[in-house]
């Protein structure tokens, strides 16, 4: 059997991912999410990826983003609660 790195984790191991929506990822139609990675600076913008990709965008209001983040966040088993945290743990490796 072939050792992939990262698939014999629980997923208790694995850092945690949040979608996350604010005022400074507001675009044309609506707001541009990213996933803050648990302990880990920064965020990862839902912009697209190569030459042919389009950013997701949620909306078209703010509140309407935040709802689909929420959404997105409750599909992955994240309460509240741990979306805080991831976020906060992120913010918190920025300035660390």
């Amino acid at each position: 059997m072939k050792h992939i790195a990262g698939l014999d984790q629980s997923p208790q191991q694995r850092p945690r991912r949040a979608y996350y929506v604010d005022l400074t990822m507001a675009t044309t139609g609506g707001y541009i999410p990213a996933v803050a990675t648990e302990s880990q600076p920064g965020f990862t913008s839902m912009s697209g990826n190569g030459a042919l990709a389009s950013p997701w965008v949620w909306g078209p209001t703010l509140e309407q983003a935040r709802q689909q983040a929420a959404e997105a966040n409750t599909e992955l088993g994240l309460s509240e609660a741990d979306v805080r945290q991831i976020v906060l743990s992120s913010f918190a490796a920025q300035s660390g």
